[in-house]
Parts: structure tokens; sequence; C-alpha cells
């Protein structure tokens, strides 16, 4: 951490820009010196993930200038990327809505599963060419002075010519749906080690002031009660980093394993199993059926090693054993470690 950001930190100081992905994708430089200044949210205008589409706004962008931002900002911690999806664009049909649901997932993966997506409905402003001449651009203007409805964004003030109203209303169930679905069901990819530094940052730096904390990934995770307990009985601001100290066996021992939840035990088969959040089914087995009973936060790895009722012969190797089934756990979310 460099002094810009320290005192970042310490005063508080919260910077949320806005920024065109044209000028961005020449001057990348730019976005690391605005993160030490303070920036914590860079919001780009996407609208469309279809070219034709950014053409008619005359947006003078290209998806590539979108995507090269996009994964520019993925190689820099503490900044969450906001995009916006403009759904009954001018000239929509369901073939480039279909080319922006895409394009949204792109980006997500791109990023790294860093970028928070949103979608609103085209309003058209008075004093733009679209709101002047919706003809042009074959829209149809549904409400007048919709500026003062609190509805405009969330549904439909215009329609365009290529799409039914039962097709325009489904347009943002559809996307909020779909993209949401593809990010809950790829973000285990991430290294549970990136995952707690994300919460890390969303506990420090996200409130409904900064508005920080990214929508979808709020989504994701702070609706899943497992993960919450979890969450909740691991404090990070003392967290043990066991990936580094599971090299250190001697250091190891003193830990105490705590399963964040019960399992079903199958007493025909003997064992335990559960999904995990990653959709991988975890059997407990054997020797490690042990191991999972001892894990209630009072035992240390070095009394559970040494207990009368231990099926592991008392060595290294059953150590080192021990401690990497534990951590295996621990990277799934079933158990948390506390320092005796």
């Amino acid at each position: 951490m460099n002094q810009f950001q320290k005192k970042r930190l310490k005063k508080g100081f919260y910077l949320v820009s806005e920024g065109r992905a044209d000028v961005l994708s020449k001057n990348l430089f730019i976005i690391p010196i605005m993160r030490d200044a303070g920036l914590y949210k860079l919001q780009i205008g996407i609208e469309s993930g279809s070219q034709k589409i950014l053409d008619i706004y005359e947006k003078r962008i290209t998806l590539q200038q979108i995507e090269t931002v996009v994964k520019e900002c993925s190689k820099i911690d503490d900044i969450v990327v906001h995009g916006n999806f403009i759904l009954g664009n001018p000239g929509e049909t369901k073939d480039t809505f279909n080319e922006s649901v895409e394009f949204a997932k792109k980006l997500i993966d791109l990023s790294n599963y860093k970028i928070d997506i949103s979608s609103g409905y085209l309003a058209p402003f008075v004093g733009t060419p679209i709101r002047e001449r919706p003809e042009e651009y074959e829209l149809q203007i549904l409400y007048d002075n919709f500026e003062f409805n609190k509805t405009a964004f969330v549904t439909p003030i215009c329609k365009p010519k290529e799409l039914t109203m039962d097709e325009l209303n489904t347009l943002g169930i559809r996307f909020e749906s779909e993209v949401t679905n593809y990010y809950k069901k790829r973000i285990w990819k991430l290294s549970k080690k990136r995952i707690d530094k994300k919460i890390r940052f969303d506990k420090k730096f996200g409130s409904n002031e900064t508005g920080v904390i990214a929508k979808t990934w709020a989504k994701t995770f702070y609706r899943l009660l497992t993960l919450r307990r979890y969450y909740n009985l691991l404090d990070l601001k003392t967290s043990i980093e066991l990936s580094e100290k599971s090299i250190k066996f001697e250091e190891a021992k003193k830990l105490c394993p705590l399963r964040v939840w019960e399992i079903e035990f199958d007493i025909e088969k003997f064992e335990y199993k559960f999904t995990s959040f990653a959709d991988e089914l975890v059997i407990i087995r054997d020797k490690d059926v042990y191991l999972w009973e001892m894990a209630s936060g009072k035992n240390t790895i070095d009394d559970i090693l040494n207990h009368s009722n231990c099926p592991f012969i008392k060595n290294d190797e059953s150590l080192k054993y021990i401690v990497n089934f534990y951590t295996g756990l621990e990277d799934k979310f079933a158990l948390i470690f506390r320092e005796f």
C-alpha cells in the first residue's frame, strides 16, 4: 500500500468516476493513478453489446475499447467497475438484445468477475435527438413527462419498431436473470483467497452511502445464508492465512478447526457428504470421518492428532495429511480456523 492509499484510508475519502471507453482505452496508465487518488468505483458507458446500436447512438466507441478498459481494470485491486446496458434501444431487435446479453457475459469473464452490470430501459430526455425526433429512430414514445415518473428506467418508456410490447416488457427480466445466473455459476472459478479479498474490501469500504459494494456480487454471495454464516464466524481482521502457514506444520498444530455447518451422516456407508458452492460433491469417509467430527473449534490440530481415538499414526506425515485435509475444507467454505 503506497502513501496515497494510506491517506485515502485514513481520511475515508472515496472517489466515484464516470469515464468514456474510447478515452480510457487510449490512456490506460491513468486508471491506477486514479485508484491511488481515491477511486473506488469506475463507471463506463456500455449501453449495448451490439456495435450497430452504438453506431445509431453515435457513441463513437467500439466493443473492443470497452473490453480493453474492463480487462485493464481487472488487473487493479480495490476498484469496482460498473457498466450499464440500455434496453429497448433504437433499432433494437431480438438479435441485438441477445448480443448485449452475450457481451455482458464476456465482460464478466474479462473482468475476472469484478465487474458490476446493471440495466435499464431507454429514457430519452427532453432536448436529445431521440426525444425530439423519435420517428427518425423508429421509436414510439409511450409516455410524456416521464421524467417525473419514478418508474422511468425500470419500465419501458418508448418502444422500438421491431419489438412487441410483450417482448419489450420481458427484456429487463431476461437480462437480469441471464447475467446474474451466469455470474453465480462461474464465480467459483475464483480462488478462495480472491473471494476473501473481495469480502474484505466490501467490509472496509462498502456502504449504502458510498455504493461501493457491487450489486451483482451481492446477489451471488450475501444471499447465500451458509456463506454469510461462514464470514460471520470468521473475523477477517484476524483471519488465519493457513495456506501460508500450512508449510510450517509446527505452527499449524496450534490452530483449532471449526466446521461451519452440520451435514448428514450416512451410517450404512459410514460417510459424510455435501455439495460445495461450486457444485462439487464432497465425500468424507474412512479416517476423515474422525477429522470432521473433531473439528468442533475446541480441539487444536495437535489435540486431534494425539487423541486416544485418533486413527492416524502420530508422525509428521499424518500431521501434513490432517492440515491439508482441513485446508481443503476451508477452501470450500466448510470450515474455519481459530487460534488456540
